[in-house]
């Protein structure tokens, strides 16, 4: 993650990864939270192959941007923002970069 913001890594961004169902409950695969560089200390699906299926990953920007003092909108513009997409191949790198500011974001499926 990318504070585009102040130029730098997100640091100690909450973030959750969910598996969506098309017939059950939907399943929280993992949590996690951003280090110094703004990924996560390891991969958020580790020692396998991500399953195919669709997936929602949830970033909380609002309490990141709130904790360092960003003047905000009461409630915050951007809160929580969820990512959803599909993974067609559990053998491939799959890296979900997320580039925000409190008024903003981009993404990409990176390589």
């Amino acid at each position: 993650m990318l504070d585009t913001h102040s130029g730098r890594p997100a640091v100690g961004i909450a973030l959750e990864l969910v598996e969506l169902s098309n017939l059950g409950a939907n399943r929280v695969v993992t949590r996690a939270i951003t280090n110094a560089d703004g990924r996560t200390d390891q991969p958020l699906v580790h020692g396998r192959p991500v399953p195919i299926g669709r997936y929602e990953l949830t970033f909380s920007v609002g309490n990141y941007f709130a904790g360092r003092k960003v003047p905000l909108s009461d409630p915050p513009f951007l809160d929580s923002i969820p990512l959803r997409f599909a993974v067609s191949d559990p053998e491939g790198h799959l890296h979900v970069p997320l580039l925000v500011t409190p008024w903003s974001y981009a993404t990409y499926r990176g390589s």
